[in-house]
């Protein structure tokens, strides 16, 4: 008890509430329920979450739907609550995960820091043996058979102009035109000033071929900056886009 010479309680926390009335936290009676626990989001990760909310006008799947189940803060009281036990990894959730674009535009503004980015990927590994049949052959012929294969990539940049054709003409104009996806990065850029140092650029499988501009910038900024820019040939798929996916073996493998 309190009192002179003992200013902390013996008593166990909360065992003095009225009847009915409990403190909120998760039950020890209920089991995680991750299909894959070693591959689950972190319990840290989960509890940096504070419900804040500061997530939500930054959130793009948020903010065409406004659903809460389409925001950070939905889908990480989603991964709570399998955590926690109260509900499975099913295919309300993988829906609730699946929407998620992955920009991790959210971190960017997260008082807490909460990695959300990996957060999501992990949850996408509990929900990857629902996949139909069709779905984790797709996954596969991309993830697994396309990415890691450059003259696979060189060969779908090369047909890139007919499946132009077949965009609304609102989204044709986001796609990199055909001539840039054929330009190779050069090998080498000189700074025009003083070397600083030299650095190389992961130029990446997906990135160098539908983003390329990005990676011709990066190149510019660096050598206006000093710096000379080495681009590496033999580069192999790194294996994001599999652990974007939830694919988290492939992307082991690939890395």
């Amino acid at each position: 008890m309190l009192g002179e010479g003992n200013p902390v309680s013996d008593l166990v926390l909360g065992s003095q509430m009225p009847a009915g009335v409990r403190f909120v936290g998760r039950d020890p009676d209920r089991e995680p329920r991750w299909r894959f626990p070693l591959d689950a989001p972190a319990d840290e990760d989960l509890a940096a979450c504070v419900a804040c909310g500061l997530c939500l006008p930054h959130c793009p799947t948020y903010r065409v739907t406004g659903e809460e189940s389409a925001s950070p803060r939905g889908r990480i009281t989603s991964m709570r609550s399998v955590a926690e036990g109260l509900a499975d990894p099913d295919e309300t959730f993988s829906s609730f995960m699946d929407l998620c674009l992955a920009c991790r535009a959210c971190e960017d503004v997260c008082p807490s820091h909460v990695p959300f980015g990996r957060m999501v990927e992990r949850a996408r590994v509990q929900v990857e043996p629902l996949r139909t049949r069709r779905s984790r052959f797709l996954r596969w012929l991309g993830l697994d058979v396309a990415l890691p294969r450059k003259k696979v990539l060189w060969l779908a940049a090369a047909l890139q102009p007919l499946a132009r054709l077949a965009l609304p003409r609102r989204v044709r104009t986001l796609t990199p035109k055909p001539s840039e996806l054929l330009r190779r990065l050069p090998r080498g850029t000189e700074p025009a000033g003083e070397v600083r140092g030299t650095v190389a650029l992961l130029s990446g499988c997906v990135q160098d071929r539908w983003f390329r501009g990005v990676n011709r910038a990066t190149i510019r900024v660096l050598a206006c900056n000093g710096w000379r820019v080495v681009v590496p040939r033999a580069q192999v798929c790194c294996g994001a886009r599999a652990a974007h996916h939830g694919r988290l073996d492939t992307a082991r493998t690939l890395a």
